[in-house]
Parts: structure tokens; sequence; C-alpha cells
């Protein structure tokens, strides 16, 4: 099954929010802090995901979600102690700040298609193929930490 990059879809998603605030600019909420507070949850995403991909490099692993038969471990510590995907996570709360920085509570609906469409896109098929290769140790991992937060 060939999947969407990831960045892709996170770009998707971002121009499908930025379309809604220009379709129904009417719905436009501007509030004390948006722009603060989009600021802040972007830099946290980046983060986020920088701390994903340190832990791979660690490890030795690949990050690439096309090439998981090159995954040579499973990732549990670090940031992997808390949510299974960062990187994923910090594209869904990067997106997140995109949507405050907008102003349109519309956009809230790409923050919850990007979830929706990444788990069963992405993070599902990716589980799958990492529960053949790793077996138990793959499914303990499962039980012990969210997929998200």
């Amino acid at each position: 099954m060939m999947r969407i990059p990831p960045v892709l879809q996170v770009a998707f998603w971002a121009f499908i929010a930025w379309g809604l605030a220009r379709l129904f600019p009417d719905l436009e909420w501007d509030w004390p802090g948006q722009d603060v507070t989009a600021a802040v949850l972007s830099i946290s995403a980046v983060v986020i995901a920088i701390a994903g991909i340190v832990q791979f490099h660690r490890h030795k692993t690949t990050v690439s979600p096309v090439a998981l038969e090159q995954a040579s471990t499973i990732v549990t510590d670090g940031i992997y102690r808390y949510t299974r995907n960062p990187m994923y996570l910090g594209m869904a709360l990067l997106l997140t700040g995109w949507v405050i920085k907008l102003g349109n509570p519309l956009g809230a609906l790409t923050i919850i298609g990007f979830v929706l469409v990444m788990t069963a896109i992405q993070i599902v098929p990716e589980e799958r193929v990492l529960a053949q290769k790793f077996g138990a140790a793959h499914t303990d991992y499962l039980q012990k930490t969210r997929r998200w937060i």
C-alpha cells in the first residue's frame, strides 16, 4: 500500500485550514495571546518532533516511515516513553498552532482529519509491520505507551 508521506499530509491539512479561513472569514476570532499561543505550540511541536528524530538516530534506526523494513530496533526511551509517535504528534501540534494563528474555528476540523487519517493510513500499517518484525517486544511497548499522548 502506497502511503502519502507524513510531511505532505500535514501540508495538505494546513492548506485546507488556510482555505477554510479564507472561505469563511466571518468566523474568524481574535483573542489576547493568540499569536503567542500559536508560537508556543509551534515551537513545542518542533521540539517534540526533533526529540523523536534524535532518539531514532541515537539507536541507529531509520526515521523513514516508508522504509520500516530497515528498522533495527524499537525505540522506547526518551520521548518514546510518553508517546509512540512524537514526530506525528509534533506535526499535529504544528497544525494546531497554525489553526490558532489563522483564528478560524473550522480549522479544528483539519486537526481531527489529520489525526484520523494519519492513524488509519500511516500509524496502524506501521504498527502491523513492526509487530511482525519485533513480536512480543513491540506488543509490550504498545500496551505501555499511548499512540498519541
